[in-house]
C-alpha cells in the first residue's frame, strides 16, 4: 500500500492525522521514508486512536522526513567540505579546519575565506600594478589613469588643470657616492614631502628613479606657481639620514590644460620639456612654451652633429 492509499483509508474522523498525512507526503521523496510513513498511517487505520496517540502519531510522521532530511543536509554538507578542501589543496589556499559547531556555519566561514583569499590576492596584485614599491605613490600608469580621467572633466567644465614632472637635482651624485640605500631613502623622503604640501584631491606619483609628478585638478597658473614655490620652499631644507644632511633640490616643469592641449601624452612630454628648461637654467620651476621645444629640438641635432 502506498503513502496516497494510505491516507485515504484513514477514518474520517481523524481529520488531523489526514492534514498532516497530506502535509508531509510532498516530503516523503526517499523510498524506504516512504514505505516507513505509508506503514505507520497504515497502523493508525487498524483501530481508534485516543488524542494522545493521534498527536504522538502525528509528531513521528513528522520527524521521519525531518530527520531523513537533516542526515540527507549533513552528508552533502560535508561533501561540499570535502570539495572544499580538494579545491583549496589545488590552489595553495589556507582553510580553516571544519572543527566542530553548527555544520552550516562552519561551511559558510570556510566558503568566505575561500572567496576572501582570491579577491584579497587581486587587490594585492592590483596595489603593485598601480603603485611604486619604495614610495607607495601612484606609478605611471595610474597618473596616466587619473590625468586621462580628469581631463574630460576639465573641459566639461571649463576649469584648468595642472601637471607638474620634477625631477631632483645631483641625485646621481648621491647615489653613486653613499649608495643605492641612502637615495632610496632620500626619494621616500621627498615623496612624504610632496604629499605634505598638497591636496587629498592631488595626486603625487613617482615616474621612475628620480622623477616624480604632480596632477592638479582645478589650478590655474596662479596657483600653480604658488604650488610650485612650496615645492621648492620645502625640498630646499637638508634631509637628514643617519649622520647626512642631504639636500633634496628638485626642478619643475608645468603644463596647463586648455593652455597647452588636453591629450595626456602631450601634457607629460610638454611638462618633460620644461622641466629640463627649468633644469638647465637652474630656476626651480619652468612654465612650456612652444620655444622650448624648438630649442630641444636644436640641442638634439647639435649633439648628433657633434657624436
Amino acid at each position: 500500500m502506498n503513502g496516497l492509499s494510505s491516507a485515504a483509508c484513514l477514518p474520517r474522523r481523524l481529520t488531523t492525522r489526514r492534514r498532516i498525512a497530506l502535509t508531509v507526503k510532498p516530503l516523503l521523496s526517499c523510498s524506504s521514508v516512504a514505505l516507513l510513513a505509508s506503514a505507520l498511517m497504515c497502523l493508525a487505520t487498524q483501530r481508534h486512536w485516543s488524542p494522545e496517540e493521534q498527536y504522538a502519531l502525528a509528531v513521528l510522521l513528522v520527524a521521519v522526513p525531518f530527520g531523513c532530511a537533516a542526515l540527507w543536509l549533513r552528508c552533502r554538507i560535508e561533501r561540499i567540505h570535502t570539495a572544499v578542501d580538494r579545491y583549496a589543496q589545488r590552489t595553495g589556499i589556507h582553510l580553516p579546519q571544519p572543527g566542530s559547531g553548527d555544520a552550516l556555519h562552519r561551511l559558510e566561514t570556510r566558503v568566505q575565506r575561500f572567496s576572501e583569499e582570491p579577491i584579497a590576492e587581486a587587490s594585492a596584485l592590483q596595489h603593485q600594478a598601480l603603485r611604486d614599491n619604495l614610495t607607495n605613490l601612484p606609478n605611471r600608469a595610474l597618473l596616466l589613469e587619473r590625468l586621462e580621467s580628469a581631463l574630460p572633466h576639465a573641459r566639461d567644465h571649463a576649469e584648468p588643470l595642472a601637471l607638474f614632472i620634477m625631477d631632483q637635482d645631483h641625485f646621481k651624485g648621491v647615489n653613486d657616492t653613499l649608495g643605492h640605500q641612502v637615495g632610496d631613502r632620500l626619494l621616500q623622503r621627498v615623496a612624504r614631502r610632496l604629499v605634505s604640501v598638497l591636496r587629498r584631491t592631488d595626486t603625487v606619483a613617482r615616474l621612475g628613479g628620480d622623477e616624480f609628478a604632480v596632477l592638479l585638478p582645478g589650478a590655474g597658473a596662479l596657483r600653480s606657481q604658488v604650488v610650485c614655490r612650496r615645492i621648492l620652499a620645502v625640498m630646499d631644507q637638508p634631509a637628514k639620514i643617519d649622520d647626512l644632511r642631504l639636500r633634496a633640490g628638485i626642478s619643475i616643469g608645468v603644463a596647463q590644460c586648455p593652455n597647452h592641449g588636453s591629450d595626456a601624452m602631450l601634457l607629460m612630454r610638454y611638462a618633460d620639456t620644461a622641466m629640463y628648461e627649468a633644469k638647465r637654467k637652474h630656476k626651480g620651476f619652468a612654465f612650456y612654451t612652444p620655444v622650448d621645444d624648438e630649442q630641444a629640438i636644436n640641442r638634439l641635432r647639435l649633439s648628433a652633429e657633434l657624436g
